[in-house]
């Protein structure tokens, strides 16, 4: 059953017409959790729709993170949808991975991004890791006192105590 399904739902990427199939087509990969989708995820988030990139990495989250990691963070560096950078944050922090490495580019990433709701998403993603990899910890007080948005100061506060702040 497994493989007939596998092989329908690429028959369906393959051949669907217009974003809203593809997208479709694309959550229904991600609720598959299938890793054998892996290359045509990666080959979606180069689409020219957001909104089919933004699904495909929605669609990651779902797969093992050891598998994806690289390619989500490699991607979140090139993006320039807010939205789809969102969804990649989020697929990252599906995994619950507080990997050194991958919350070091977080951290840069949060101290140069615009959007809130990214940022946001950012937050969620390095404030659990606080307490196992300063490299979060010390991202979040920066982010802190350069932050803008009350809502923000206060997701930062859920993970880093007034003493940290100060």
């Amino acid at each position: 059953m497994a493989d007939e399904v596998r092989k329908t739902l690429k028959q369906d990427l393959a051949t669907a017409k217009g974003s809203s199939r593809t997208v479709d087509v694309l959550d229904a990969i991600g609720n598959s959790g299938d890793p054998s989708f892996l290359p045509d995820l990666d080959r979606d988030l180069t689409d020219p729709s957001s909104a089919i990139r933004e699904h495909a990495a929605r669609a990651m989250g779902s797969m093992p993170l050891d598998n994806t990691q690289d390619v989500l963070l490699q991607t979140l560096g090139t993006e320039t949808d807010p939205d789809v950078r969102t969804a990649l944050v989020q697929s990252l922090s599906e995994g619950h991975d507080c990997d050194a490495q991958a919350l070091a580019t977080g951290a840069q990433r949060l101290a140069a991004e615009p959007a809130p709701a990214v940022r946001a998403a950012l937050i969620r993603w390095l404030g659990p890791c606080d307490k196992d990899q300063q490299v979060a910890k010390d991202a979040l007080v920066a982010q802190f006192h350069r932050e803008t948005v009350p809502a923000l100061m206060q997701l930062i506060g859920q993970f880093v105590t007034a003493q940290d702040l100060q």
